[in-house]
């Protein structure tokens, strides 16, 4: 009896996955049970999970069979997890990667591949992508296959598709091929920079998988492997593709490009030197219509800070002859959507101005009352002090608060630590209780309800800023003419606890880890764009 009700609860969990909290509140109270309260817990929650079982097997046979297999399947493997539970160490990479990964898709890819190959996978996700598109487009269509399988990958609390993903063309590319046909374009003249025409791609190559993969590794050949599953990573880099695919291959037109700061357009607490490789490919994509921007978490009511991160691509503006026509394609959002500025030729010098809320902010922004804003922040910064404080921080770090942001400052240097990877995870913690604990004042308090906030771990501080980025995305759409469809987002903070999650909710994204990985992507972008 015990055994069957313990399939017919890993069968529920599979259709329909329980939440973290609950999870971890289930654990909480089991410990503290006695072994006769064991019992009698396990069997009336057997039971009540039978008859919920039955609701989802009902509700997964209503949108295809794929979905009651991979129940089934799954159940014999979680059957020792659900009655004994299953300690970090005994769990497979694979297990162990979708509990710590918040990406809803890679999260699918790996609940497929423990029961596909990867090409297999990568043809049942694009199919169930497809179909889902089609079925959203229709009022009264019912729920699809995929949101059953993956229902955090079609709803709105972390974003949603906007793309059809063609994941079967980007594993040829991430699998076969070792070069892609590109040479960095000439440098760029005021001459051309007027007429923006465009680059010929011509035979010198790049190797995209030198540095999606492995320096030393020209070819990935991962579906070649018959005993090691694809990682993460590689997960990560093919679904990347295929995004671009998506959004910039033949019959799609990318027309807005928004980028992270740190790890994605320049390392970490650097700038956008004159140097740096990405120069000349933003340049190649400004001239091929594409509006660009950088949306970060640094929030200033002024140009010049944001002047200076990207001063190698305002200097190469201005050697060009600073073309208005490209100029003005170039924005900053500043504080995940509480600042814009825009680029504008001065005297033949590119620069950078701020624009007036009142020309760009979307309606619900300007809703937003300076007493909601403090108290949201006044919330947030209790809970941050207080979090340090049980962590045994309160003497390593340092508040810090702004006119729309509050955070703590992790002070390493000043106490001659590293950053290590605990500390990381402290951070981890005091970003998602400050997040819980705003989420409860809004609960109870109805003025804040709608305010819209994202705390998250910088990497060396954790920050609560009023708004996201999907806000200031919006914001850039509306003012360039884009849709979510003709959007991409490109950044290094899609766990939990990081900023770039939230953008999902206005464009597709690129999880990308390094410059060098947002080198490799433009390039494929361009080459995708050429073919369109």
């Amino acid at each position: 009896l015990r055994s069957s009700l313990a399939r017919c609860a890993a069968i529920n969990s599979a259709c329909r996955p329980t939440s973290g909290v609950e999870q971890t509140t289930a654990r909480a109270l089991y410990r503290h049970m006695s072994p006769s309260a064991r019992e009698l817990a396990f069997s009336a929650a057997g039971a009540l999970a039978g008859i919920a079982a039955m609701l989802a097997l009902q509700r997964a046979l209503l949108t295809g069979s794929r979905a009651v297999t991979l129940a089934m399947q799954q159940s014999e493997e979680d059957q020792g997890e659900i009655t004994r539970g299953r300690a970090k160490h005994d769990m497979t990479p694979s297990q162990l990667a979708r509990r710590q990964a918040a990406d809803p898709l890679i999260s699918l890819m790996l609940d497929l591949l423990d029961r596909l190959s990867l090409t297999e996978a990568c043809a049942v996700a694009e199919d169930l992508i497809a179909e889902h598109l089609e079925a959203a487009q229709r009022e009264d269509a019912p729920p699809t296959e995929l949101s059953t399988l993956a229902p955090r990958l079609v709803s709105n609390e972390f974003g949603r598709l906007w793309q059809p993903l063609h994941l079967r063309e980007a594993l040829i590319d991430y699998d076969n091929e070792a070069t892609l046909p590109y040479s960095p374009p000439p440098p760029l003249t005021a001459t051309a920079a007027a007429a923006t025409t465009t680059t010929t791609i011509r035979d010198p190559s790049y190797s995209l998988l030198s540095l999606l993969c492995c320096a030393r590794c020209p070819k990935a050949h991962v579906t070649c492997r018959q005993y090691v599953p694809a990682t993460f990573r590689e997960l990560r880099n093919i679904c990347n593709l295929a995004q671009v695919r998506g959004a910039a291959g033949p019959g799609a037109a990318l027309q807005l490009l928004t980028f992270d700061g740190d790890q994605t357009l320049y390392p970490d607490r650097a700038t956008l030197g004159s140097d740096a490789p990405l120069v000349p490919l933003l340049l190649e994509l400004l001239t091929r219509g594409v509006a660009l921007a950088l949306v970060t978490a640094v929030g200033f009511d002024e140009a010049a800070p944001y002047e200076a991160r990207l001063s190698g691509l305002l200097a190469a503006l201005t050697a060009a002859g600073a073309p208005e026509a490209l100029c003005s394609r170039v924005f900053v959002v500043g504080g995940q959507c509480n600042y814009l500025a825009r680029c504008r030729a001065e005297s033949g010098v590119a620069t950078l101005c701020m624009v007036p809320p009142s020309e760009w902010r979307l309606p619900e922004m300007e809703r937003w009352r300076p007493q909601q804003l403090q108290r949201l922040l006044d919330v947030a910064q209790r809970a941050l002090l207080d979090g340090a404080a049980r962590m045994h921080m309160a003497d390593k770090v340092k508040l810090v608060r702004k006119e729309r942001a509050v955070g703590v400052l992790y002070e390493a240097e000043k106490h001659r630590t590293e950053l290590h990877r605990t500390t990381t995870l402290m951070l981890d913690e005091l970003a998602v209780h400050a997040r819980q604990a705003v989420r409860e004042e809004q609960r109870t308090n109805a003025a804040l309800r709608s305010m819209p906030f994202c705390a998250f771990n910088g990497g060396r501080d954790v920050f609560v800023d009023v708004g996201s980025k999907d806000l200031g995305i919006a914001s850039l759409q509306r003012i360039v003419g884009a849709t979510p469809q003709s959007t991409l987002h490109m950044g290094d903070q899609f766990t939990q606890t990081g900023n770039d999650l939230l953008a999902r909710r206005a464009c597709g994204t690129l999880w990308v880890d390094s410059p060098e990985e947002t080198a490799v992507l433009l390039r494929y972008m361009l080459r995708m764009r050429a073919k369109g």
